[in-house]
């Protein structure tokens, strides 16, 4: 008889565990379904950022289609110091504005320039890194080696993005002496590829965005940067709506911190590695 009891108990508790268990998942799931809604409730507030995730290395995407780069690491860095949560979404970054204004994302990291123009409905955070004007040498090409400064690069031939506009084309033409010595390409990757073909003597552009060429195509040795000094640095910034002041002192709050106990450093160090402009 004792025996049938302490069955009978011992499947009863079997029976409340299992329901616990199942209670669990489902409040689990509740709460990762609603996050965006209870935010007020909620000791992590989930912000959806909006990327254009085509520009390696400040954002792009992987194999598994996961959102990765440099602003999305220190991104992640504001959120682990300031209690957020990053929901990164792939979008168009010429639609900012409208996508801001209207409420559809909270933030877009799209490597936006501080020292550029914006709308009045939108601001920008403070600068979190500074991104530099160079050429990119390799010195695999013969000759190459006896460039040291951007004036001994009259004469040579570079390589350009149409993306970054009429007046970086105008500015390769003034570093090599003539038109003819620009060769204007579609994209960064086909301008890094033509001087790793050794087809140019260089490539104008960010150094962030030719350290991560150098690097996927295994030339970080041989690569070396001349800063372009005509150019001053790009202040790097996150975008958010004019209203959103709550989200903005967040962000502001946590660059700070990203920048005073290294977080900043180490991550130009794991992006940029040892391909530091010079001159």
């Amino acid at each position: 008889m004792k025996q049938k009891w302490y069955l009978l108990h011992l499947c009863a508790a079997m029976l409340l565990a299992a329901c616990g268990d199942d209670s669990g998942s489902n409040a689990t799931n509740t709460t990762k379904a609603t996050s965006a809604q209870q935010h007020s409730s909620s000791a992590t507030t989930t912000i959806k950022v909006a990327t254009d995730a085509t520009y390696p290395p400040f954002q792009y995407r992987d194999e598994k289609n996961n959102i990765l780069g440099i602003e999305m690491d220190v991104l992640n860095a504001i959120g682990q110091s300031e209690g957020l949560k990053m929901d990164f979404n792939h979008y168009i970054r010429n639609d900012y504005q409208h996508v801001l204004t209207n409420n559809h994302f909270d933030l877009f990291a799209s490597a936006f320039y501080g020292n550029a123009k914006y709308p009045d409905d939108v601001v920008m955070s403070k600068p979190f890194m500074e991104a530099y004007i160079v050429v990119g040498l390799c010195d695999d090409k013969a000759g190459n080696a006896n460039i040291q400064n951007i004036a001994q690069l009259q004469g040579k031939k570079i390589a350009v993005s149409k993306y970054y506009g009429q007046s970086m084309i105008d500015l390769a033409a003034k570093l090599t002496g003539s038109p003819n010595n620009v060769m204007v390409v579609d994209t960064f990757y086909l301008s890094a590829r033509e001087l790793y073909n050794q087809q140019v003597d260089g490539v104008l552009g960010a150094n962030y965005v030719l350290a991560h060429f150098a690097k996927e195509m295994k030339k970080e040795d041989t690569t070396r940067f001349l800063r372009v000094e005509s150019e001053e640095p790009r202040q790097l910034v996150f975008l958010v709506n004019k209203n959103n002041t709550a989200l903005l002192e967040k962000l502001n709050k946590g660059i700070d911190t990203a920048k005073a106990n290294g977080t900043i450093k180490n991550l130009e160090n794991k992006w940029l590695g040892g391909l530091k402009p010079v001159q």
